[in-house]
């Protein structure tokens, strides 16, 4: 049976597909993507694939670490990130400069809230305005959201309820310093 491939299998109308080393069925979705086979998926599910990559790096870590190290530097990704350096980030010149980007936030959020306290009132109604659900991707948000300045403090904005949007922690988080407008723009 090593020659043949098996075909994925239809139940209550889900493809799924048997990983060839715990032999379950699993969904689709649960197969990392490998475009050298038939069907596009890799043949182990992810879990059983995790399981033989950590033995292999155990086996022979600096292979790993040079086919990564390769990997990244064909794609450009190696020269996007400096490597960790103890002795800068513990240096003083490090600290002086968190100290000042700590104190340059603490500044704008001082001042946000100098013109308008934002009160829990002011929460409940922009939770009404917008339904209960994320102002950017519209997934329901009662149990777990995030207050959003639209116009970023960074960028001038303040505390004005018209600034604030109910907001999906997802969302929040990568929409960074990037004003409504240009979210949208991207995640559209």
């Amino acid at each position: 049976m090593s020659g043949r491939r098996k075909e994925h299998i239809f139940i209550n109308d889900i493809e799924l597909k048997e990983c060839s080393k715990c032999k379950e069925l699993k969904s689709l979705h649960l197969f990392r993507k490998d475009k050298g086979k038939w069907d596009g998926l890799y043949p182990y599910c992810k879990s059983c694939a995790s399981v033989k990559d950590k033995k292999v790096y155990y086996k022979n870590p600096k292979k790993k670490m040079k086919v990564v190290k390769e990997y990244m530097k064909r794609t450009g990704e190696y020269y996007k990130y400096k490597p960790y350096n103890p002795k800068y980030y513990s240096s003083v010149e490090s600290k002086k400069k968190k100290r000042a980007r700590d104190l340059k936030r603490r500044t704008l959020k001082k001042n946000a809230d100098i013109e308008y306290k934002i009160t829990s009132q002011d929460i409940d109604n922009i939770i009404n305005k917008y339904n209960g659900k994320c102002a950017y991707c519209g997934k329901p948000t009662l149990n777990n959201y995030h207050i959003d300045h639209k116009l970023p403090l960074s960028k001038g904005g303040g505390n004005e309820i018209n600034n604030l949007a109910l907001s999906c922690p997802t969302c929040n988080l990568s929409k960074n310093d990037k004003t409504d407008i240009e979210f949208i723009g991207r995640v559209v």
